[in-house]
């Protein structure tokens, strides 16, 4: 469950954990929230706004950058900053609620003004467009050079994890943030995946495939830490 309090997004998830746990991720768009199942989410809330200062610190010291989808605020798309520029249908020739880039900028285009989930429904939905085509290219090109087949790949939003697979099927899940990482982690965690198709565990064969396929795999994974 995701909700917005103090301007920041966070994601609510119940457990039989016996106090609250803050946990920042690069994975997610929100910071995770572990709850006892027994709280609701107004004390949660009083919660968190008695530890807002300690959260923003903490945002300092991770380099997590919260996200408010407002105008002039730096976003991501395969490693490059752009710059949200928000407009209004009155002085565009767009005729719905839209997202692109041009130029240098992202361009958020609004009927009417839109709350924080209907804005990042737009760039969800943008982020996975544009991550399905770059991930078409690279799974293809490692399908050939491996000499295997992918059954499917898919993105989702995913809470701790870049990536995912299921070698019985050959199918491959993909974190949806991958879109705001270089391309260079993208083929990165899709060359992971698909190196488990046929080497289950991580050991010394299964890095010898990185080292061969993308010797500088390991700088490349500082990016995805």
């Amino acid at each position: 469950m995701y909700f917005l309090h103090e301007n920041i997004n966070f994601n609510l998830v119940y457990s039989n954990t016996k106090s609250i746990r803050i946990s920042f991720s690069p994975t997610n768009n929100a910071i995770t929230i572990v709850s006892p199942k027994n709280y609701k989410l107004k004390t949660i809330k009083n919660i968190i706004s008695q530890k807002i200062d300690w959260i923003k610190e903490k945002q300092s010291e991770t380099g997590y950058h919260f996200i408010n989808y407002i105008d002039g605020e730096e976003h991501l798309l395969f490693g490059k900053k752009y710059i949200l520029q928000i407009k209004s249908l009155n002085n565009s020739n767009e005729n719905k609620n839209s997202l692109k880039i041009e130029n240098e900028n992202f361009i958020l285009t609004q009927k009417t003004e839109l709350d924080y989930y209907k804005k990042e429904a737009l760039f969800e939905k943008f982020y996975k467009e544009e991550l399905m085509l770059i991930l078409s290219i690279i799974v293809k090109k490692y399908e050939y050079i491996l000499n295997v087949n992918v059954n499917s790949f898919k993105i989702k939003k995913m809470r701790t994890k870049w990536g995912s697979c299921n070698i019985t099927n050959s199918n491959i899940w993909l974190n949806l943030m991958l879109a705001k990482k270089s391309i260079a982690c993208i083929e990165l965690v899709v060359l992971h995946e698909i190196i488990h198709f046929f080497e289950k565990n991580h050991n010394a064969r299964f890095y010898n495939y990185l080292d061969k396929y993308l010797p500088d795999w390991r700088k490349t994974a500082e990016e995805l830490r």
